[in-house]
């Protein structure tokens, strides 16, 4: 039974995969939106039983350093959907591993066929023509019939992760790929995305100096935007994140439908979450230095992509599902 469900990994996480990008698709394929939220359990959990003792207990260390103390605020906050996925995501990451393990050209060129079918099918018979100049978010994009610009930029992302994970030895055409990866999300204008990948790309190509550069001119935003100096720009670079987060913040809109913030989320959750996600963010970062030693890039991936997007602990993120992996399960240095 145990190998019968380690071979049935490989082409789960394919439907996984391709359902997915189906998902933050423009719906032609008429798969209601979040659906994968509400199959993946069903379709894992028997695998997850079965397979749990091969997951060597360092993974379980490390998982309960990194989401115990989110796990807390959402019990303290009684947010039950949020929490599932979070323990969901920490079941799925074990399995995620086998699967890069056996992951190859012949098997990228199947996810990739795949999501080519599925944007090609989405350009001819979507309602919205074109595959740049669409304006309905606010600015001309790139448009590859995906549902949001962010989704088409995490996409790419996605990819080149996983082009990634079998090309660690061609560094030239790695290289390559993620200077083309990087002209495409610039295409989509998807800011978030953009400054996440960057800084990706800094801290593979030139190590954690980059970080320690990072860190004051963060802090500086922060005190620009504190003394309300060059406002509009940061609010503009941020894609008005900055904005919409004071408004929060001060209460002036309903934050239900407009936190874009994996970091606000929490910090929305009282006064407890507000000091238990600051607490967070630099437990893990003291954490992460000292633990990863090449994955430490992944972490900062997914940290950087959380401060601009909800899905810092979804096991729905692929990007999310990726990086959490090579950072929980790796070699001790």
């Amino acid at each position: 039974m145990k190998r019968l469900c380690n071979a049935l990994i490989t082409p789960l996480f394919f439907v996984l995969i391709t359902f997915r990008i189906a998902d933050i698709s423009i719906a032609n394929l008429e798969i209601p939106r979040n659906s994968l939220n509400n199959i993946m359990p069903f379709m894992v959990f028997p695998i997850i039983l079965i397979n749990i003792q091969i997951v060597p207990i360092e993974y379980f260390k490390r998982a309960a350093l990194f989401f115990l103390l989110p796990i807390s605020v959402l019990i303290f906050s009684s947010d039950i959907r949020a929490l599932g996925s979070i323990i969901a995501l920490i079941f799925l990451i074990p399995l995620y591993r086998i699967f890069l393990s056996r992951l190859n050209p012949k098997n990228l060129t199947i996810i990739l066929s795949a999501i080519i079918f599925i944007i090609l099918y989405d350009l001819i018979n979507s309602k919205y023509f074109g595959i740049y100049n669409w304006g309905y978010y606010g600015r001309d994009r790139l448009f590859l019939g995906i549902f949001h610009p962010k989704d088409q930029a995490y996409l790419i992302i996605y990819l080149y992760l996983l082009l990634n994970s079998i090309l660690s030895n061609k560094r030239f055409v790695s290289t390559v790929f993620y200077f083309f990866s990087l002209i495409c999300i610039y295409l989509t204008d998807s800011r978030g995305a953009m400054l996440g990948f960057v800084v990706f790309g800094g801290v593979s190509f030139f190590g954690n100096k980059v970080i320690k550069f990072l860190i004051p001119i963060s802090l500086l935003a922060i005190l620009a935007v504190c003394f309300n100096y060059n406002f509009e720009e940061i609010n503009t670079l941020s894609s008005n994140r900055v904005g919409i987060w004071l408004d929060i913040l001060n209460q002036n809109i309903n934050p239900s439908n407009s936190i874009d913030s994996s970091f606000l989320y929490f910090s929305y959750h009282g006064i407890y979450g507000l000091f238990a996600i600051i607490f967070w963010i630099i437990f893990a970062f003291i954490i992460a230095f000292k633990s990863f030693g090449d994955e430490l890039k992944y972490f900062i991936l997914i940290i950087t992509l959380g401060i601009f997007d909800l899905g810092l602990f979804s096991f729905s993120n692929l990007v999310a599902l990726h990086c959490w992996t090579l950072c929980l399960l790796h070699e001790e240095n």
